[in-house]
């Protein structure tokens, strides 16, 4: 039940949100129902060095965090989504995921 209602929310708004930022920042626009269209007019630039937490906290808008509310009480809801930028952050810059592809094959949030 923990990873139902608390793991794989939290991956899916870390996942957006790195799919968004690498869009935003590449001047790409995301197609689909859900994504915050307005959110990647952007600078169409690439960036250099490690992505910083005021550049992910322009996608916490866009890494929403959607949780059961009959399980994930508000309170908790709120100090994970606190969290979300940074772990979108720590995602980006690991390298261990192509991005890149992540961003060709995830159309919808």
């Amino acid at each position: 039940p923990d990873s139902l209602s608390r793991t794989i929310p939290i991956w899916c708004s870390v996942i957006n949100g790195a799919v968004s930022y690498y869009a935003r920042t590449r001047g790409i626009k995301l197609g689909g129902v859900g994504w915050n269209t307005a959110a990647h007019a952007g600078n169409g630039g690439e960036t250099d060095g490690e992505t910083g937490a005021a550049d992910i906290a322009e996608e916490e808008g866009n890494a929403m965090l959607f949780a059961p509310s009959q399980i994930v009480t508000a309170e908790e809801h709120a100090m994970i989504s606190k969290r979300i930028p940074s772990m979108v952050r720590t995602l980006i810059n690991c390298d261990i995921i192509d991005i890149d592809w992540l961003a060709g094959v995830v159309t919808k949030p």
